[in-house]
């Protein structure tokens, strides 16, 4: 598979993350708001940010002392 097979793979069957990052990290363009919503309604995506705490880290980070303020 060329690269402009797999970065067209990418955009049409990767997940909205996937999509997202296709089109700002590989071909330097800006991600629409279509695009971002549908990053939005991704239900692994709102179950990681429904896990965070309120000052965005995941629950499960532990404070390690002297390392984060």
């Amino acid at each position: 598979m060329d690269d402009q097979a797999a970065t067209y793979w990418l955009l049409e069957a990767g997940s909205p993350p996937v999509r997202y990052r296709a089109l700002r990290d590989i071909l330097g363009r800006q991600p629409d708001g279509k695009t971002r919503q549908a990053i939005l309604a991704y239900e692994p995506a709102r179950q990681m940010a429904a896990r965070q705490q309120d000052e965005g880290r995941p629950a499960a980070h532990r404070r390690l002392p002297g390392r984060y303020p």
